[in-house]
């Protein structure tokens, strides 16, 4: 199950973008000297659809991007999640 630690509104990891960046728990690359090592446990909350849903719909309009940061521990859930923010009508966003 994909899971996120915190997430925030940033500026400049996108450039143009108001980004939504929602950090990733669960990382399983451990790399050396890493700035976000918290990401590497298995903590936070569930990241679903549903989820998505009550963030994008706290910000509304205030995000132009979701970018989800931190490590790449399940792909294909990340594939799924951007796929449904493409299909998304809440705030149509880049991700």
């Amino acid at each position: 199950m994909l899971r996120y630690a915190d997430y925030d509104i940033v500026f400049q990891e996108i450039p143009d973008e108001v980004t939504l960046a929602i950090n990733l728990s669960n990382c399983p690359n451990h790399c050396k000297g890493c700035h976000s090592a918290y990401l590497m446990e298995d903590v936070g909350e569930p990241l679903t659809e549903e989820s998505l849903s009550t963030l994008l719909g706290k910000y509304g309009k205030a995000i132009t991007c979701v970018c989800f940061m931190g490590g790449d521990a399940s792909p294909a859930e990340v594939e799924q999640l951007a796929a449904f923010l493409h299909k998304q009508t809440i705030n149509p966003v880049k991700v």
